[in-house]
Protein backbone atom coordinates (compact mmCIF):
# COMPACT_ATOMS: atom_id res chain seq x y z
CA UNK A 1 0.00 0.00 0.00
CA UNK A 2 1.17 3.52 -0.93
CA UNK A 3 2.14 5.75 2.04
CA UNK A 4 -0.34 8.59 2.50
CA UNK A 5 0.35 12.27 0.79
CA UNK A 6 1.63 14.71 3.60
CA UNK A 7 -0.21 17.90 3.65
CA UNK A 8 3.45 18.96 3.95
CA UNK A 9 4.50 17.48 0.15
CA UNK A 10 1.47 19.04 -1.18
CA UNK A 11 2.88 22.37 0.03
CA UNK A 12 5.68 21.26 -1.33
CA UNK A 13 4.41 20.69 -4.67
CA UNK A 14 2.57 23.66 -4.67
CA UNK A 15 5.75 26.04 -3.82
CA UNK A 16 7.45 24.16 -6.99
CA UNK A 17 4.59 24.94 -8.79
CA UNK A 18 4.93 28.93 -8.19
CA UNK A 19 8.38 28.53 -9.12
CA UNK A 20 7.95 27.20 -12.48
CA UNK A 21 4.95 29.63 -13.10
CA UNK A 22 7.48 32.32 -12.37
CA UNK A 23 9.81 31.22 -14.25
CA UNK A 24 6.98 30.30 -17.65
CA UNK A 25 5.91 34.14 -17.14
CA UNK A 26 8.99 35.60 -17.07
CA UNK A 27 10.24 33.54 -20.70
CA UNK A 28 6.90 35.05 -21.99
CA UNK A 29 7.86 38.95 -20.94
CA UNK A 30 11.30 38.66 -22.15
CA UNK A 31 10.39 37.12 -25.32
CA UNK A 32 7.33 39.51 -25.81
CA UNK A 33 7.50 42.76 -28.16
CA UNK A 34 3.99 44.09 -27.04
CA UNK A 35 5.06 46.37 -23.36
CA UNK A 36 1.46 45.81 -22.54
CA UNK A 37 1.60 42.53 -22.49
CA UNK A 38 5.16 42.01 -21.80
CA UNK A 39 3.98 44.10 -18.29
CA UNK A 40 1.28 41.42 -17.74
CA UNK A 41 3.66 38.95 -17.98
CA UNK A 42 6.00 40.50 -15.81
CA UNK A 43 3.32 41.16 -13.05
CA UNK A 44 1.77 37.72 -13.05
CA UNK A 45 6.03 36.45 -12.70
CA UNK A 46 5.92 38.72 -9.22
CA UNK A 47 2.55 37.85 -8.01
CA UNK A 48 3.65 33.95 -8.70
CA UNK A 49 7.00 34.98 -6.68
CA UNK A 50 4.70 36.34 -3.85
CA UNK A 51 2.72 32.87 -3.61
CA UNK A 52 5.49 31.03 -3.44
CA UNK A 53 6.49 33.22 -0.63
CA UNK A 54 3.10 32.70 0.87
CA UNK A 55 3.38 28.95 0.07
CA UNK A 56 6.84 29.09 2.06
CA UNK A 57 5.58 30.43 5.28
CA UNK A 58 2.65 28.05 5.22
CA UNK A 59 4.96 24.89 4.97
CA UNK A 60 7.40 26.22 7.78
CA UNK A 61 4.12 26.72 10.61
CA UNK A 62 3.06 22.76 9.84
CA UNK A 63 4.09 20.15 12.31
CA UNK A 64 6.51 17.40 11.14
CA UNK A 65 4.41 14.87 9.82
CA UNK A 66 4.54 11.41 11.47
CA UNK A 67 4.75 9.65 8.81
CA UNK A 68 6.40 10.47 5.71
CA UNK A 69 6.02 9.39 1.77
CA UNK A 70 8.37 7.40 0.71
CA UNK A 71 10.85 9.12 -1.95
CA UNK A 72 9.54 7.28 -4.59
CA UNK A 73 6.45 8.09 -3.85
CA UNK A 74 6.99 11.86 -3.20
CA UNK A 75 8.86 12.33 -6.48
CA UNK A 76 5.99 10.03 -8.50
CA UNK A 77 3.66 12.69 -6.76
CA UNK A 78 5.71 15.82 -7.61
CA UNK A 79 5.54 14.35 -11.55
CA UNK A 80 1.82 14.02 -11.68
CA UNK A 81 1.58 17.29 -10.30
CA UNK A 82 3.92 19.32 -12.71
CA UNK A 83 2.70 17.17 -15.88
CA UNK A 84 -0.84 17.88 -14.63
CA UNK A 85 -0.30 21.68 -14.51
CA UNK A 86 2.91 22.99 -16.02
CA UNK A 87 3.61 22.40 -19.46
CA UNK A 88 6.89 20.46 -20.51
CA UNK A 89 9.94 22.59 -20.37
CA UNK A 90 10.69 22.64 -24.35
CA UNK A 91 7.20 23.44 -24.96
CA UNK A 92 6.98 26.35 -22.28
CA UNK A 93 10.06 27.92 -24.75
CA UNK A 94 8.23 26.72 -28.13
CA UNK A 95 5.87 28.83 -27.37
CA UNK A 96 7.72 31.68 -25.83
CA UNK A 97 9.77 32.07 -28.53
CA UNK A 98 7.71 31.28 -31.12
CA UNK A 99 3.78 30.83 -30.42
CA UNK A 100 0.65 33.01 -31.51
CA UNK A 101 -0.33 34.97 -28.63
CA UNK A 102 -3.67 32.58 -28.92
CA UNK A 103 -1.12 29.85 -27.96
CA UNK A 104 0.75 31.44 -25.03
CA UNK A 105 -2.96 32.83 -23.71
CA UNK A 106 -4.49 29.03 -23.84
CA UNK A 107 -1.13 27.61 -22.52
CA UNK A 108 -1.33 30.66 -19.33
CA UNK A 109 -4.99 29.95 -18.54
CA UNK A 110 -4.96 25.90 -18.33
CA UNK A 111 -2.06 25.95 -15.76
CA UNK A 112 -3.83 28.61 -13.68
CA UNK A 113 -7.51 26.34 -14.01
CA UNK A 114 -5.04 23.94 -13.19
CA UNK A 115 -3.62 25.50 -10.20
CA UNK A 116 -6.87 27.04 -8.87
CA UNK A 117 -7.89 23.68 -8.25
CA UNK A 118 -4.86 21.95 -6.90
CA UNK A 119 -4.77 24.86 -4.96
CA UNK A 120 -8.75 24.16 -3.84
CA UNK A 121 -8.14 20.69 -3.32
CA UNK A 122 -5.03 21.97 -0.31
CA UNK A 123 -7.63 24.31 0.74
CA UNK A 124 -9.79 20.89 1.93
CA UNK A 125 -6.74 19.72 3.61
CA UNK A 126 -4.82 22.39 4.90
CA UNK A 127 -5.50 23.16 8.74
CA UNK A 128 -7.39 26.49 9.52
CA UNK A 129 -4.43 28.24 10.62
CA UNK A 130 -3.24 28.30 7.10
CA UNK A 131 -6.07 27.85 5.30
CA UNK A 132 -7.27 31.47 4.99
CA UNK A 133 -3.35 32.48 3.39
CA UNK A 134 -4.57 29.41 0.62
CA UNK A 135 -7.71 30.81 -0.21
CA UNK A 136 -6.69 34.45 -0.67
CA UNK A 137 -3.75 32.73 -3.53
CA UNK A 138 -7.07 30.84 -5.21
CA UNK A 139 -8.24 34.19 -5.17
CA UNK A 140 -5.43 35.90 -6.74
CA UNK A 141 -4.94 32.73 -9.15
CA UNK A 142 -8.74 33.78 -10.16
CA UNK A 143 -7.54 37.11 -10.81
CA UNK A 144 -5.05 36.26 -12.88
CA UNK A 145 -7.34 34.34 -15.56
CA UNK A 146 -9.98 36.84 -15.48
CA UNK A 147 -6.76 39.33 -16.49
CA UNK A 148 -5.72 36.38 -19.51
CA UNK A 149 -9.31 35.92 -20.23
CA UNK A 150 -9.42 39.84 -21.01
CA UNK A 151 -6.72 39.51 -23.39
CA UNK A 152 -8.04 36.69 -24.96
CA UNK A 153 -11.40 38.43 -26.05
Amino acid sequence: MADQITVQSVVAMAIDLEKTGRAFYQALASACDDREISTLWLRLASEEAKHCASFARIAAGLPKPVARPSEEENERLHQIVKNAVLPKPAIVSHVALHGKLEEVLAMAIRMEQDSVSFYEGIARVIAPAHKAAVEQIIREEKQHLRDLRGLAV
